[in-house]
C-alpha cells in the first residue's frame, strides 16, 4: 500500500525553547506584554539562570506584567478529553505507518526468491562414493578421520546424486559448521583431493531464504536450515549469477591431486 498524503491536525501546543508540550497552567500563562509565550519551566530559566530577558522582544521579565489566569475544573475536563484524542490520533498514525512499512518491507522480500545466499560456515562436498550403510553414514561423517578433524559441526545433510554413466551412487554432502574459520579449513584440506578414484570438490554452500520469512510470517520449523534474516548483497547470487560462476570453477583445474585427509568410507570400487 503506497503511503497517502495528509494533514495533519496538531491540535498540540509546545514551547518554542524546549519543545515540550505545553500543560494547562503553562497555557493560561503570559509572562510578557508581547504575547511571546514560553512554559513556566523556561520562564524561571531564563530569570535565575540566563539574562532575565525575552526571546521575542528582549524586553526584561517583569513581574507585575505577568499575566496568569487560573484553570477551572471545566478547562481541566476540556484539556483531558483533547489530550485523549490526540493519544488516539498519535496511535492510528503510528499503527498507519507500520503497516505501510510492514508493506514495502514485503515487496522488498518478493524480490529475493531464488536469490542465493553464501553461508560462510557451510561446506559443500561432492565426490564421495561410500559404500557403508546408509544408516551409519551420517556417525561416520562425524568422526575425527571425516569432517570432524576441521572442527565442531553443527549439522550435516546428504542428498543422493547419480554419476554421468548413471550407475555409480555420489554424495553431495553439506556440512554445517560451528565456525567459518572451520569450514574454510575443511574446504581448503578436502578440495581437490583424491579419495579412491574421484576427486573431491569441496566449496562453500549456498542457502535460499526461508519461505515463511519471506512471507513475513514466523517459522515454526526449530530445525530450519534457511534465512531468516536478509544476507549481504556481496553474497548473494542469482541462479544466474550461480551458473556462470560455478562453469568458470569446473573448467579451471584443481591444484593438486593430492590424497584426501578424509578416512575412506568403505573398499573403493575396483578399476575398470
Amino acid at each position: 500500500m503506497a503511503p497517502q498524503d495528509q494533514y495533519l491536525d496538531d491540535e498540540e501546543e509546545t514551547c518554542p525553547l524546549c519543545i515540550e508540550e505545553f500543560d494547562l497552567s503553562d497555557k493560561n500563562f503570559r509572562p510578557c506584554p508581547c504575547g511571546y509565550q514560553v512554559c513556566q519551566f523556561c520562564f524561571h530559566n531564563i530569570k535565575n539562570n540566563i539574562n532575565g530577558l525575552c526571546p521575542a522582544c528582549r524586553r526584561p521579565y517583569d513581574e507585575k506584567t505577568i499575566q496568569y489566569k487560573a484553570v477551572t475544573a471545566e478547562e481541566q475536563a476540556e484539556f483531558r478529553a483533547r489530550q485523549q484524542t490526540s493519544k488516539k490520533k498519535r496511535a492510528e498514525l503510528q499503527g498507519q505507518k507500520e503497516i505501510q512499512r510492514r508493506d514495502t518491507e514485503k515487496d522488498a522480500r518478493k524480490n529475493l526468491v531464488g536469490i542465493r545466499v553464501v553461508q560462510k560456515n557451510l561446506v559443500y562436498v561432492t565426490g564421495l562414493t561410500p559404500t557403508v550403510r546408509e544408516d551409519e553414514l551420517l556417525k561416520t561423517l562425524r568422526q575425527p578421520q571425516f569432517f570432524g578433524q576441521y572442527g565442531n559441526i553443527q549439522k550435516i545433510s546428504i542428498s543422493n546424486r547419480k554419476t554421468q554413466d548413471g550407475h555409480n551412487q555420489s554424495l553431495g554432502i553439506y556440512v554445517t559448521f560451528e565456525k567459518k574459520e572451520d569450514a574454510q579449513r575443511c574446504i581448503q584440506a578436502v578440495n581437490g583431493s583424491q579419495n579412491g578414484e574421484r576427486i573431491l570438490k569441496a566449496q562453500l554452500g549456498t542457502t535460499k531464504y526461508c519461505s515463511a520469512w519471506l512471507r513475513y510470517e514466523q517459522c515454526n520449523n526449530r530445525q530450519c536450515m534457511f534465512l531468516h534474516e536478509l544476507g549481504d548483497e556481496e553474497d548473494s547470487y542469482t541462479r544466474q549469477d550461480l551458473s556462470s560462476l560455478n562453469s568458470m570453477q569446473t573448467q579451471r583445474p584443481y591444484g593438486g591431486g593430492n590424497s584426501s585427509r578424509l578416512g575412506e568410507l568403505g573398499p573403493q570400487p575396483a578399476a575398470a
